[in-house]
């Protein structure tokens, strides 16, 4: 830990009386997130991944979508026809735009007798400390979601354990709507011997699987994809049968360590106002935890949407000045390394971008970005008006020539 003549409290503590997943602790390695709370006496933790998406639908600029054209029909006060250079894709009479999907959670029942007392989120370890109390003596659960795996793991807890229950996403009323209007199948359960969940598939993605596992004495839980559902109860099966050959001990020790060479490198504050300051650390961990180096750019949620329904906005990428906020603390921070991702993605995005500049004001040598994309830069749809911000280039181009000063 750093001796700078800072001293620096990396733990928060945590409520207790949760009443959804948005009061969860924080869990991530950039790609899956957890939220951790508490509801009734039992652990809950919602999972998601920020690659999890359906991509269907959008919007689809007309070829006489130019700005010369939208320029006359708004100054003829045309609203109508404007709009209609912006086509939406309908399916089943319906406008479908590309969202990220919700996941699911898991449901911790604990044996009578055992209750929660205190809860602490590490931010030096990037981990979750859940004390509980055993006939008046306290046991400690520790909460890790591994920093090289789609894997979260759950020490400490496995004789505290009466009941695991998986509850995926089309569990929930809102889901099930949405998936039932655009053709998503139930989801297939999987139960084993030491484990349970549920397998996904989706009509233009690859299936995700979810899966807990209690045979190691511990709770495991594992998302992981493959182009079916077979594949995918394979993929997510390899990732926890990898664990137990690298070690958990091991590979706990290694989230530990990444995360403390995060911490090593991030500027420190001292202020008379402890509020802010642990406003700031909580702040540059929720922003390492949606844009990990090396990992995912940070969509609306990052990796921690909610699993009870479809998440707003489709958990996309805001380009009027959302996606550039997440990340204006990299620079006092010192961790320019978490603007990688995002200029990484908008790098691979060039052809689109230019094309939109060649088709809007008819320049070879430009790029155009638009206010509401899923991660392969495609117009989400539902507000046209926000498809032609164009402020959203300069807003990109800012953060990129900070970067490079």
């Amino acid at each position: 830990m750093k001796t700078v003549g800072i001293e620096v409290n990396y733990n928060i503590p945590w409520e207790l009386e949760t009443d959804y997943c948005h009061h969860g602790i924080p869990l991530s390695n950039g790609v899956f997130g957890a939220l951790v709370w508490f509801k009734d006496g039992m652990i809950m933790l919602t999972i998601n991944r920020a690659d999890y998406w359906d991509h269907r639908g959008g919007t689809v600029l007309q070829e006489d979508c130019t700005y010369e054209n939208l320029k006359r029909l708004l100054e003829q006060g045309d609203f109508v026809s404007a709009s209609r250079l912006y086509a939406p894709v309908l399916l089943n009479g319906k406008e479908k735009r590309p969202t990220r999907l919700p996941m699911g959670r898991y449901e911790i029942k604990l044996k009578p007798g055992v209750q929660i007392d205190s809860a602490v989120l590490n931010l030096y370890d990037g981990q979750a400390s859940i004390v509980c109390l055993v006939n008046g003596q306290k046991q400690l659960v520790k909460t890790t979601l591994l920093i090289d795996r789609p894997v979260l793991l759950l020490t400490g807890v496995a004789d505290l354990i009466d009941q695991v229950t998986a509850k995926p996403a089309y569990d929930f009323p809102k889901v099930q709507s949405y998936y039932d209007d655009f053709g998503i199948p139930a989801h297939e359960r999987i139960e084993q011997i030491d484990g349970i969940g549920w397998v996904q598939e989706l009509p233009a993605d690859p299936a995700c699987a979810v899966l807990a596992d209690r045979s190691a004495g511990m709770l495991t839980i594992a998302a992981d994809y493959g182009s079916t559902a077979a594949l995918a109860k394979q993929a997510v099966k390899y990732q926890l049968e990898a664990l137990r050959s690298v070690g958990c001990s091991d590979a706990i020790a290694q989230t530990k360590n990444h995360w403390n060479r995060l911490w090593a490198q991030t500027a420190d504050i001292a202020l008379p106002d402890h509020d802010i300051v642990k406003m700031y650390y909580l702040g540059i961990y929720r922003m390492l935890g949606s844009s990990m180096p090396g990992q995912l750019a940070p969509t609306l949620q990052g990796p921690w949407a909610e699993e009870f329904r479809l998440p707003p906005w489709s958990c996309d990428y805001h380009f009027n000045i959302n996606v550039q906020e997440c990340l204006w603390p990299a620079y006092g921070a010192n961790l320019l390394s978490s603007l990688q991702p995002l200029f990484g993605m908008i790098d691979s995005w060039k052809p689109t971008l230019a094309a939109n500049a060649k088709r809007f004001v008819g320049i070879d040598d430009g790029y155009m970005l638009g206010h509401s994309t899923d991660d392969k830069g495609r117009p989400i749809g539902g507000m046209w008006t926000g498809t032609i911000d164009q402020a959203n280039t300069s807003w990109l181009a800012q953060l990129m020539w900070q970067y490079y000063r």
